[in-house]
Parts: structure tokens; C-alpha cells; sequence
């Protein structure tokens, strides 16, 4: 849950000044509804019913329709590595903004 209340968190803060609709494949996404934003789930990537390919693509086309629907300036994910269908939607979004947020590389006890 740590990528979906990280990006609940930044919601949070930026307050009014957005307009946030949050998609996730978290099944903890109602989470975000009970702090009064909106959120799509889409299902990940290990259905039974589809492909790894298949996968990607459907994200691929979830992504561009609920951005195009919901008029995105911009699009961040929160991730370890981009999934293609998310690297492949940037190509169908040239005037939306993709932002990559990620938790701290740092470890412990590391000094550099």
C-alpha cells in the first residue's frame, strides 16, 4: 500500500490547486474515496485471463481513455519501473506532462 498512500499523500497536499482522479491497482484503492477523491482500479498485471502482453496493452488503453476523459495536464506514476503500457501511453498523450515519482533509493547505514 506504500505507492497508493504515498500518491494520496501528495493529492492531499497539492489540495484544490488539482484536480485529482487516481488509478491504481491497488485493491486498497477505496482508501482514496474515503478522503473524498476519485479513483479507478484497474487490475494487475497477473490475471489469469490474459497475457503479460495483453496486460499491457489493456493499461496501455486504460490509461490514454481516462486520461482524454478527464482532460490530464499531467500523469504520475509511482513505481519501482514503468510498465509499458504506461511508457507506450505517453506516445498517445504528446501535450500531457509523465512524471516519475519514486520512494528513496537510499539504505540504511549508506553514507553516499
Amino acid at each position: 500500500m506504500g505507492h497508493l498512500t504515498r500518491q494520496l499523500a501528495v493529492a492531499l497536499a497539492v489540495g484544490d490547486r488539482a484536480d485529482t482522479t487516481m488509478l491504481s491497482l491497488s485493491p486498497a484503492l477505496p482508501v482514496v474515496g474515503a478522503h473524498g477523491l476519485r479513483g479507478e482500479y484497474c487490475p494487475s498485471h497477473d490475471l489469469p485471463w490474459l497475457t503479460g502482453r495483453q496486460w499491457q496493452g489493456y493499461l496501455h488503453d486504460r490509461i490514454v481513455a481516462i486520461a482524454r476523459e478527464i482532460g490530464a495536464s499531467a500523469i504520475v506514476f509511482d513505481g519501482v519501473a514503468p510498465f509499458q503500457g504506461l511508457v507506450g501511453a505517453r506516445t498517445q498523450l504528446p501535450r500531457t506532462a509523465f512524471v516519475w515519482m519514486r520512494r528513496g533509493m537510499w539504505r540504511l547505514g549508506s553514507t553516499k
